[in-house]
């Protein structure tokens, strides 16, 4: 898909940086893979990518990488928004946009999991405690 791109674009492809088994919740510059690419790139390089939430799940991380490329002249090219979202003021919307629905889906996504886990603790979530238990400090008692 990148290699496709990138011809269509006039670009050619030097290193391939794939990130496998670490969460994407972690900033890019934290994760093995992201650090790497990042060390290497110099100004006039352009990186492209799948999805932006191969990339990036946190909309301030995307924010400051999108700011630090931009500072160096470095392009940012991602596959779904089909442009450089460096210098595009219509793709960095976009950008800011899905950083922040990712963000709102990983949190919701946590949440989920949180409740999930009280529950299979037998803790009460809210509301009224069931018949006969108390709510407080120490344990429920029957």
């Amino acid at each position: 898909m990148i290699a496709g791109y990138a011809q269509m674009q006039g670009l050619t492809v030097e290193e391939v940086f794939v990130e496998r088994g670490v969460s994407g919740s972690k900033p890019l510059a934290d994760r093995p893979e992201g650090k790497a690419m990042l060390d290497v790139l110099k100004p006039g390089d352009t990186v492209i990518t799948p999805p932006l939430d191969r990339m990036f799940r946190s909309a301030l991380d995307a924010l400051d990488v999108l700011a630090k490329m931009k500072a160096v002249s470095i392009g940012l090219h991602m596959i779904d928004l089909g442009g450089d979202t460096t210098t595009n003021g219509i793709s960095k919307l976009v950008v800011q946009i899905l950083a922040a629905v990712a963000e709102r889906d990983r949190t919701r996504k946590k949440i989920t999991e949180v409740k999930r886990d009280q529950r299979q603790r037998g803790r009460v979530l809210g509301g009224s405690a069931p018949f006969g238990w108390r709510v407080g400090s120490t344990p429920n008692l029957r």
